[in-house]
């Protein structure tokens, strides 16, 4: 079947619970068989599984597993704003608003007097069992900013929401002066005896738009690199169905949160699923470790019309200029040598344009999954990705083409990763 675009991806993904769904059902699509982590997973034909929803696992078995496994891991959560698990929605004239708070860094000023969706996962008990139901509300609220005359007197230059101002207020009557509890029976269509256990909804923006190569859109941070995994993994199943490595994705939950979860780059999923997979032994499974390579694929900086970017050494990567190859002496990215060039040269056999983004060691910079998946899991990780614009935004932007570009390096280690880190280990070792 037909491959989806980015914007149809990111379109029916308002939550981390719908784009693993998303995730799945593709890779379904295209040969994979979709397993219970609780079952045993298969050895000799592509699966994919899901870890409390969020994250998910997606390989294709080699056929020696001690010639280790290529990897693209990645993240499925963004910045937004969450609705509280505990509270009331209040009135305001003909507004009913929802209490919510930040989940990691949303620049919040841009979630206003914007169309925000509702999106995420309802859990409740009803007949003594446990039961989960996925939301998505378009155009469900909005935040009203407040005019520049309300300001005259202040320090202030703009009102941002902090704190209990977070309330996204909708027009919907019968969401008025109710318990959180309440508010989710009601908006789900749920029963009035049942319990709600625990709420996990966000709201983010809805609009995508295309202006000739500029991408504007919600979640790029990180569903791009999410969804360029995905498509890097079918493509190298449909060109080379059987390897001798093994070959997989990982989409982690809670990176902006700093991974210290069960379904997070700092758990345990990586080790526990290639111990699973491959069933060898402490010594050999150490030895294919280290013959195997791994791409942490996020979002990276892009200069900046006015500002650049202050934490990166020049030339600061372009939008439109290929994928970012992400390092600097502070090891706030996965960053060695060997790992690096092994990256550089994918890129090169597959006529993958990239740019470098060398962070400053005197300047605060970010940082993502790389170096927690290295160093939990002992896989030699590279940090690379997408130049973006806007992060943290309500929508962010992006070149089109570097999310072709990014597809084709995705499958370039996917395919080549062993192969190159085989080379290199008989360099250092002659």
């Amino acid at each position: 079947s037909q491959l989806p675009t980015i914007q149809d991806f990111i379109k029916k993904s308002p939550s981390p619970f719908h784009a693993v769904q998303q995730a799945i059902d593709l890779l379904k699509q295209h040969g994979f068989q979709h397993v219970r982590e609780t079952a045993q997973i298969p050895k000799d034909k592509p699966a994919v599984y899901s870890r409390d929803s969020t994250s998910f696992i997606a390989y294709i078995p080699g056929t020696d597993f001690k010639t280790g496994f290529t990897s693209v891991q990645s993240h499925t959560d963004s910045p937004v704003l969450r609705i509280m698990q505990q509270g009331t929605t209040t009135t305001c004239g003909s507004l009913i608003c929802i209490p919510c708070e930040p989940y990691s860094g949303p620049v919040l000023s841009r979630w206003l007097d914007r169309q925000l969706q509702l999106g995420g996962r309802i859990t409740y008990i009803k007949d003594e069992k446990v039961h989960f139901k996925l939301i998505h509300k378009p155009s469900f609220g909005f935040i009203p900013s407040l005019a520049p005359h309300m300001l005259r007197g202040t320090d202030q230059k703009d009102w941002v929401p902090e704190g209990p101002e977070c309330l996204v207020c909708c027009s919907d009557k019968q969401l008025a002066n109710l318990s959180i509890d309440q508010f989710c029976r009601k908006i789900a269509d749920l029963p009035e005896d049942c319990k709600i256990t625990a709420v996990m909804l966000e709201f983010s923006a809805e609009e995508i738009t295309q202006q000739g190569d500029i991408l504007f859109c919600p979640r790029l941070d990180n569903l791009a690199s999410v969804y360029s995994s995905v498509i890097g993994l079918i493509n190298s199943l449909e060109q080379n169905e059987k390897t001798l490595h093994t070959r997989m994705i990982f989409g982690f939950n809670n990176e902006e949160v700093g991974s210290g979860t069960r379904a997070g780059a700092e758990g345990p999923a990586v080790m526990n699923w290639w111990a699973r997979l491959s069933s060898l032994q402490a010594e050999e499974l150490y030895q294919t470790l280290a013959k195997s390579i791994a791409a942490s694929a996020d979002g990276g900086h892009a200069q900046h019309q006015i500002k650049g970017a202050p934490s990166c050494h020049d030339p600061v990567p372009q939008l439109g200029g290929g994928i970012v190859m992400k390092y600097g002496q502070k090891q706030n990215y996965a960053f060695t040598d060997h790992v690096l060039s092994a990256a550089k040269l994918i890129c090169q056999l597959q006529n993958v344009k990239y740019q470098n983004w060398i962070g400053k060691s005197y300047k605060a910079g970010g940082g993502t999954i790389g170096n927690i998946v290295s160093a939990g899991s002992d896989l030699n990780v590279v940090d690379c990705g997408i130049p973006m614009l806007a992060m943290h935004s309500c929508v962010e932007v992006c070149d089109v083409r570097d999310l072709q570009e990014f597809a084709k390096y995705a499958q370039g280690i996917l395919d080549l990763g062993t192969q190159v880190m085989a080379q290199i280990h008989d360099e250092v070792n002659e």
